[in-house]
Parts: C-alpha cells; sequence; structure tokens
C-alpha cells in the first residue's frame, strides 16, 4: 500500500469516528451526574462556541458550570461565566467533577499547562475545535472532497503535506507536524520583548508570532514577494508580516497593512515608524471581511493574536471592509501578493475579495490551520475564481503556518 492509500484509510476511519459538537456535549451531560461542578480551559473561541450550544439546546447545564479558567488575566468571557486564572484551580479542584479543554487546536500544549502549572488530577474531557469546523456535507462528501483538493495541488511535497496536516488534526497528534520544523539555525530569542528581526526592531509580538517571523512563513520556492510588488497584508497584527513584506519589496514596492483591533493597530504603527517604513507600509485600521460595515471583536485590552471577530458579542466594536471596496475606493491598479491570516474569517474574507482576485490574479498566502473547513473550502474557492497552481507548505511545527499558497499558470 502507498502512504496515499493509508493515509486515506486513516483519515476516513477518523471522519466517521470524529466528535461532533452534539457528541461532546452529551458527554458533558453524563459526566456532570455525579453532582459536582462542570469547568472549561482555556476561555477561548471553543469555550464560547461550548457555552452558547450549551445555553441553546441543554440550558440545565448551565447552572452546574462553575466558570473557565485561563492563563491569562486579561481573559473574559459572555454572559455571567465566571473567569478564573489557571492558578486558581489548584484552589477550587474539589468542586469540580469534569474540566472541559476545549482546545483550537491540539490537546497537548492545554493539558501541559494543566499538568505543570497545577494539582488538578480529576477527570478531563479533551475536545477539538478541529472537530466541529468540518464542512456542512456527510462523511462520504468529505472524504471525497479531500481527494479533489489532493489532485488540485501542484506537486508531490504540497501532497504529503496535506495529507500529514490531515493526519494530525483527526488524530489530534501534534507530534506529526514536527516534520515540518524549521531547521535554520537562527535563535529566536522570546523573552526579550523586542524582537530582532534582520536590521528591524518589533515589540509587542506574542512567542510563536516571533516563531513564525523566523521560519518565514510566507516564502516558498514558488511563491514570494518580490522588489516592487504591491502586497496586501490582511491580519497584520502588531507588525511582524508588514516589516517582512516591507524588507522584500522594497522601496518601490508597497504594503497595505489591514489590523481591525485598536491596541494591535496601535502597536503595528510605532513598529512602522520604530523602523522608519512609513514610505511602504500604509496601516489601516480595519479587517477584512465579505461587505464593508462594522462587527464586534473578541480580544484582550493590549491586543492579542488570536482576536476573532464575532457577529455581536465582544469587546471592540472594529471596521471592516471588502477588498473589492477598497481597491475601487483607492483606485488601486496594482496587487502582486495577498497575504491572509484572520484567525479563522479567512474564508469570508476571500469573499470580499473575488473581484480582486479575478482582476489582479495575485500571488496568494492563506492560511489554512484555523478550521477544519478552510483545509477544503478555501483550496476550491481559489481554483473557482482563477487558473492557480496551488501549493500546500508550512515551515514550523505545531499547527501555526499551514499555508495555502497559489501563483497564476
Amino acid at each position: 500500500m502507498s502512504f496515499y492509500d493509508v493515509s486515506m484509510e486513516i483519515i476516513s476511519r477518523e471522519i466517521k469516528n470524529r466528535d461532533n459538537l452534539q457528541k461532546v456535549i452529551k458527554k458533558i451531560e453524563t459526566a456532570s451526574k455525579n453532582g459536582k461542578k462542570i469547568a472549561f480551559y482555556p476561555s477561548g473561541v471553543y469555550s464560547r462556541v461550548m457555552l452558547k450550544e450549551i445555553r441553546q439546546y441543554a440550558p440545565e447545564l448551565l447552572s452546574k458550570v462553575l466558570g473557565c479558567f485561563d492563563r491569562s488575566s486579561e481573559a473574559t468571557m459572555e454572559g455571567d461565566v465566571n473567569v478564573y486564572e489557571l492558578a486558581e484551580l489548584n484552589k477550587l479542584k474539589d468542586k469540580i467533577g469534569l474540566l472541559v479543554v476545549t482546545s483550537n487546536t491540539f490537546h497537548a500544549k492545554e493539558m501541559r499547562h494543566i499538568q505543570e502549572l497545577t494539582s488538578y488530577k480529576g477527570r478531563v474531557l479533551n475536545t477539538s475545535r478541529f472537530d466541529i469546523t468540518f464542512p456542512e456535507k456527510n462523511d462520504k462528501e468529505i472524504i471525497a472532497d479531500i481527494k479533489k483538493v489532493y489532485d488540485l495541488l501542484a506537486d508531490q511535497k504540497s501532497k504529503m503535506a496535506y495529507l500529514i496536516t490531515w493526519l494530525s488534526r483527526l488524530l489530534n497528534d501534534e507530534d506529526l507536524t514536527y516534520i515540518f520544523e524549521s531547521e535554520d539555525t537562527r535563535d529566536v530569542d522570546v523573552s526579550n520583548p523586542i524582537l530582532k528581526y534582520k536590521n528591524y526592531m518589533i515589540e509587542g509580538l506574542d512567542d510563536v508570532c516571533k516563531q513564525e517571523l523566523n521560519a518565514e512563513l510566507y516564502e516558498m520556492k514558488y511563491v514570494k514577494s518580490l522588489p516592487g510588488d504591491v502586497v496586501f497584508d490582511v491580519g497584520a497584527y502588531k507588525g511582524d508580516t508588514a516589516v517582512y513584506f516591507a524588507d522584500r519589496v522594497g522601496k518601490k514596492g508597497k504594503v497595505y497593512s489591514f489590523e481591525p483591533v485598536k491596541a494591535n493597530y496601535n502597536t503595528l504603527v510605532k513598529n512602522i515608524k520604530r523602523n522608519k517604513l512609513e514610505d511602504i507600509i500604509v496601516p489601516i485600521n480595519k479587517g477584512c471581511a465579505p461587505k464593508t460595515g462594522s462587527l464586534k471583536i473578541v480580544s484582550s485590552n493590549s491586543g492579542a493574536p488570536w482576536s476573532f471577530v464575532s457577529e455581536n458579542k465582544g469587546i471592540e466594536n472594529v471596521e471592516m471592509i471588502a477588498l473589492d471596496d477598497f481597491i475601487r475606493s483607492n483606485k488601486i491598479d496594482k496587487l502582486d501578493f495577498i497575504k491572509m491570516d484572520v484567525e479563522g474569517f479567512e474564508e469570508s474574507a476571500l469573499l470580499g475579495a473575488q473581484e480582486t482576485i479575478k482582476q489582479f490574479r495575485p500571488k496568494l498566502a492563506i492560511c489554512l490551520y484555523h478550521l477544519s473547513s478552510d483545509i477544503l473550502r478555501i483550496p476550491f474557492m481559489i481554483h473557482k475564481l482563477a487558473d492557480y497552481k496551488l501549493y500546500v507548505r508550512c515551515q514550523m511545527e505545531g499547527p501555526y503556518g499551514i499555508n495555502l499558497y497559489g501563483i497564476k499558470k
């Protein structure tokens, strides 16, 4: 049997056996019959999804919810759900009959936090957002779509990276992703609040974003930004990718950096000025969406790389713009590259850029790791919009940095 055959056999089995949100709720209901409280860790987007589902379909469970734990003192939750710092789990552990670990990616990281930072030894239910973000199709259709995307990819390396991506998330095995680990010998000092990248100094980045910048995720053999390019940097965070692209395109290029979260945007502007890149980088305090308007966003007061858009809940109102509208209103007549990393909002942002992609056929680097549906729907979307060669690459371990790259044929 070939690697493809073995992989598809495992992928097909795991898709049929995976938990959906309703199955997870049933498990919580069963575990809650011991009379003790239910708690969640961490208080991210998946915990919010879980609690919303409980409110709608199992409201009797709400009285048993103690609250959410999180490592950040800035963590929040909607409604009357209490939020505790993770260290407080030690004081409250005897009240808890089930700790639901709502991982956005792999369980291992959250379990390490619990084991290293607390003395909790009680029952744990591990669940991943990977499992509940599949397209609304039956299992046979999902498996057929995986095979179709595999066939769309332009080289064998992409096909192998694509299969490993599916295997790692369906088995929830982060170790499989270490095949992507960069062997670049440059060290990243994650303890220093200001990162030195080449001749640039960038403040405010979290540890993962420092590692991503070091891995140079948006450069691969066939798809890269070049001197003189015009780049749309969608999901600029605090300026790491803006500086990266500015370095690549040089003084004859231009980088439009879109960042909706005000705290992130303010640091983005500081990093642009710190590095004297005002003539190259244009910061835009807006997110990208299917249509221009406003939404709410969930973030921390100091800004965060995990900030995500919510239709009606969040700590901040943010302005959103369709890239098609931005192109028209700013009379932009050249676009060479779109990079997009927007915490699971990629498909929505692409819906607002369809005419832009058809008109300019820019090089693309679109993040695929947030939602399982993205690994299927985004390649199909790009394939239908224009005649692209499509590649999948990842240059660092973990769930981060898995991108779909596209270049016109």
